[in-house]
């Protein structure tokens, strides 16, 4: 140990003390020490009170460090209830459009394969069924991915026949087996459109799908495609795009009239790591089945909306059903011209 009184100052009264009575040397060291003793004490209590100031400062860096984190994982969760609660982006259609309308609604592709399948042997004479009568029912907006020459009638499917549809369960999540077909029902309601389920596919999702596929499915238009898959997969799915979905349409003309168009089959991409993630968030199941809504609508030829009551508004939300303008149009797509020779 250091011999601490070597700094020590002594005082006056200290001074004067000693011109009365001389100390002795012991006493002089014991004072000197005394009070070398009182400075270490002094020090170890202001190297105390420093680590205290230091501990209180970490302490409270802490805790701005925790709030701050705080902070960001509810940001980050008030993100993912936009995006995901929200059901995440609902994006439109193969022949597609953007997540959040700031994209586009592309036409219809167009089937240019030159072969076709012979005429069905499963078609009516009159429409399978009959969308509701919804005079006098509230009205709201809604519009079509493709019209007709007279730029009013919408581009449909056959009502006369019935709509083949196979499902590819690649990516479905746990929970969502039963999704697809309330979505349908809920399609095939609004439009009276007849759906048929032909069972599981292996059949991949690709852009530019053939229309006619006779190796895979016989002699018949494709079934439409409703396929699982993810974004590496389906690139239009990147980011939290959770579905597309649209149709390909056939032209006909005839010398006694105008050209007419109709669609003959589709395919519905659904993100089923996206989705999966919807079913564990408040959203669950409704919020799916949405999702799966809103492309079907598009696969039978409903466009974006730009009012957010609406299950076709681009970033739905608020709702997770058909509202009331897309009623009216699925009653209108319900209304297409029968086709026996195609």
């Amino acid at each position: 140990m250091g011999n601490w009184w070597e700094d020590v100052d002594l005082d006056d009264d200290f001074v004067q003390a000693a011109s009365v009575r001389e100390r002795s040397a012991e006493e002089r060291v014991a004072e000197l020490r005394r009070v070398a003793l009182e400075r270490r004490s002094l020090d170890e209590a202001r190297a105390a009170a420093w680590a205290e100031e230091i501990w209180a400062d970490e302490v409270a860096e802490t805790r701005r460090r925790r709030r701050r984190r705080r902070v960001r994982i509810t940001a980050w969760l008030l993100l993912a209830a936009l995006a995901i609660g929200g059901f995440l982006r609902l994006r439109s259609a193969m022949v597609t459009s953007n997540a959040i309308g700031l994209g586009r609604v592309r036409a219809p592709i167009t089937w240019s394969g030159g072969e076709t399948p012979s005429p069905p042997t499963d078609i009516a004479s009159a429409p399978l069924g009959t969308p509701p009568d919804l005079d006098g029912a509230p009205s709201g907006s809604f519009g079509f991915v493709g019209v007709q020459a007279d730029g009013r009638t919408p581009v449909a499917y056959d009502p006369c026949r019935p709509i083949h549809y196979v499902v590819n369960d690649r990516t479905e999540p746990e929970g969502a087996e039963d999704l697809v077909a309330e979505a349908i029902a809920e399609v095939s309601n609004a439009t009276g459109l007849v759906f048929v389920a032909d069972g599981p596919t292996e059949e991949r999702p690709v852009l530019g799908r053939a229309a006619f596929q006779p190796d895979e499915y016989g002699d018949r238009w494709a079934p439409v495609l409703i396929a699982w898959t993810e974004e590496n997969e389906v690139p239009e799915l990147s980011g939290n795009v959770a579905g597309s979905a649209g149709s390909v349409q056939l032209r006909t003309s005839s010398m006694n009239g105008p050209e007419r168009r109709l669609y003959v089959t589709g395919a519905v991409h659904l993100d089923g790591v996206d989705l999966g993630r919807t079913l564990d968030t408040d959203a669950g199941a409704a919020g799916v089945r949405a999702v799966i809504m809103h492309e079907l609508g598009h696969l039978v030829g409903l466009d974006h909306v730009d009012d957010p009551r609406q299950l076709m508004f681009p970033t739905a939300g608020r709702t997770t059903t058909f509202a009331a303008g897309d009623r009216r149009g699925l009653a209108e797509l319900g209304k297409g011209e029968c086709h026996p020779d195609l």
